[in-house]
């Protein structure tokens, strides 16, 4: 009877998994402020995507207890938070496993013991999202009830003060950002890892949420953790670059891949809306620079198509285990 009452008290095993390419003040800053956590049943794992600036060098002088894994190059958020997945699968065999982004800063000493209560809730609970705020502590983010996956900016932020109000409870939502994404075990038995073909950001975290509910999983938001996170920090989201091009190729790939002919028929009106007009607090603007985003969004497509194949197998097998 003690021995009972003893498994059911301990705290929850709980792989923290971070990943990181370069920016080594940002990883010092995080790991800094895991320590004050109030939380003792956890593990560390940094995956490393190939830093050249001595980020490796500062994790084992200042921070000697986390496990430290070097990919020889930039495996993508997806790949990279799989190999550090694997490891900790194999090493601690957790309950839960959290992905926490390296410019996340923690303050609240309970947020960890909050995130793990919630999920304990129900067996269904596979993943649970808590309340991202800004350094000024405005509010960035609460989850999403709707497919909002890729908003521009200015349009993220119109869609989540609807919904501010709705933030003082434990909920259930769409799906929430990756940016603190904890993954009980039993989920990860089912369905596996994040998918590496979301290379090389954008759309990871959607995607593992949809694959969720499609096998029967939930996933929550929690308002009771709260976490820093400072946001953008090897990306303007204004600015067209790459990044944007990665937005769109990758959301795509998650439009075929999980959502229901007319959703896939609307967010393809929006990709090419949001190639000549932004919205801004409200505001539609003419993007002067849509001849080049239309080039990007062309090349989205090409490389869809080119895989439309395996876009077809993901859309009828979201129950397949991805590893």
């Amino acid at each position: 009877m003690n021995t009972k009452k003893r498994t059911k008290d301990r705290e929850k095993d709980v792989s923290i998994i971070i990943l990181g390419m370069n920016n080594k003040q940002l990883v010092d800053n995080c790991l800094s402020s895991l320590k004050k956590t109030n939380y003792k049943n956890y593990h560390v794992i940094f995956s490393d995507n190939g830093s050249i600036d001595g980020t490796d060098i500062m994790i084992k002088k200042k921070y000697p207890s986390v496990d430290l894994i070097k990919n020889k190059k930039n495996l993508g958020f997806a790949g990279g938070n799989n190999v550090a997945l694997k490891h900790a699968l194999k090493k601690y065999d957790s309950d839960y496993y959290l992905l926490l982004n390296n410019d996340v800063i923690i303050e609240q000493k309970d947020w960890l013991k909050n995130l793990i209560h919630a999920g304990e809730l129900k067996k269904d609970y596979g993943v649970i999202g808590c309340k991202l705020i800004y350094p000024d502590k405005s509010i960035q983010h609460i989850g999403f009830e709707g497919k909002t996956h890729l908003y521009d900016e200015g349009e993220l932020k119109f869609i989540e003060k609807k919904i501010q109000s709705k933030s003082n409870k434990i909920q259930e939502v769409e799906y929430v950002m990756g940016a603190v994404f904890l993954i009980k075990k039993t989920l990860i038995k089912k369905i596996g890892s994040l998918d590496s073909d979301y290379f090389p950001i954008y759309g990871e975290e959607i995607d593992y949420c949809e694959r969720a509910r499609k096998n029967g999983f939930k996933v929550i938001y929690t308002p009771f953790s709260t976490v820093i996170h400072i946001r953008s920090q090897t990306t303007d989201p204004k600015k067209i670059s790459k990044h944007w091009f990665f937005s769109k190729k990758n959301s795509i790939m998650l439009e075929f891949s999980n959502f229901s002919f007319f959703e896939i028929i609307y967010w393809q009106i929006v990709h090419f809306g949001a190639v000549f007009f932004s919205k801004e607090k409200g505001k539609i603007r003419f993007r002067r620079d849509f001849l080049r985003r239309l080039l990007f969004l062309f090349e989205a497509y090409f490389l869809n198509l080119k895989r439309l194949k395996k876009l077809i197998h993901k859309r009828k097998n979201r129950g397949e285990k991805i590893w």
